[in-house]
């Protein structure tokens, strides 16, 4: 994971194994086909948990994130300036570089509301990758 080529679709030997055997039981009693039950649950459990700290460990901050972070502090530095001028003209223009902070902590905030569309959606490979496939 650490070197990201770890594929979401491939289980791990171990666990396939644990999977297939215990599918493989042919319970007699109603107790034994509820531990089957449980032990097969609990084995996909395993495999979300994978798959979700395999789809955590490959996600990044977009560059819109950081262009907004850098230029509100940018801009927070430039107002501060400006406010310790004592002039209204650097007033106005404090009040405006607040104005553009504001906006651009909007547009970002509204960029991000929908996470499944526009540019910096989420595409739909991460679930295409662990559905199931007939070989």
């Amino acid at each position: 994971m650490e070197q990201r080529r770890v594929r979401l679709t491939v289980i791990p030997p171990a666990l396939a194994g644990a999977l297939e055997l215990a599918l493989r039981l042919h319970p007699h009693t109603e107790g034994q086909l509820v531990a089957q039950r449980e032990l097969a649950v609990s084995l996909e459990d395993a495999l979300d948990a994978r798959r979700e700290l395999i789809s955590t460990s490959q996600l990044r901050v977009n560059w819109a994130k950081w262009a907004g972070v850098v230029t509100l502090a940018g801009l927070s530095l430039v107002a501060i300036a400006c406010v310790h001028a004592g002039r209204r003209a650097t007033a106005a223009i404090a009040m405006a570089i607040f104005a553009c902070a504001v906006a651009i902590s909007i547009i970002l905030i509204v960029s991000q509301d929908s996470p499944f569309g526009g540019t910096f959606g989420v595409k739909p490979e991460p679930l295409e990758q662990v559905s199931p496939r007939v070989h």
